[in-house]
């Protein structure tokens, strides 16, 4: 699930990439007309770019992160293809998602066998929270 955290997107499939083979990437992206989708919709052309050079060949899908319903379909027909018609065992990056979109996957990783769940943890937590002695503290606040 592509949104802010670009470098940490490259990092996981770097680490799965060295651990054993990788068959296909899907990289879903923010479709909304916000901040957030801007942000995931620049990442995700610039991971396509990267990984076709890489040989992987990503496939977009768009959808709304913050919709458990329009989450819960996009991901369940790819694991389904994936896991149960391909017999492909799938990885699922919930690095820079939602809660809603984190809920949905969860449930569509209890329902198929051989899906794993992974974040890429960041170097430091709380990166983004300004200094309360920062005048943008309360503004971000």
């Amino acid at each position: 699930m592509v949104g802010n955290d670009y470098q940490r997107i490259i990092d996981g499939i770097s680490y799965w990439k060295n651990i054993g083979s990788i068959d296909s990437i899907y990289l879903f992206f923010d479709r909304k007309r916000d901040k957030y989708g801007f942000a995931s919709r620049r990442n995700v052309d610039d991971l396509c770019n990267i990984l076709t050079r890489d040989v992987l060949k990503p496939r977009t899908i768009g959808y709304n992160p913050q919709s458990y319903k329009n989450v819960f379909c996009a991901f369940y027909a790819v694991i389904k293809r994936e896991v149960d018609e391909c017999k492909r065992e799938a990885l699922i990056d919930t690095t820079s998602t939602t809660k809603e979109a984190y809920g949905a996957i969860v449930t569509i990783s209890l329902m198929f066998r051989n899906v794993r769940i992974y974040i890429v943890p960041p170097m430091k937590r709380g990166w983004y929270v300004p200094s309360p002695k920062d005048p943008n503290f309360q503004i971000w606040f």
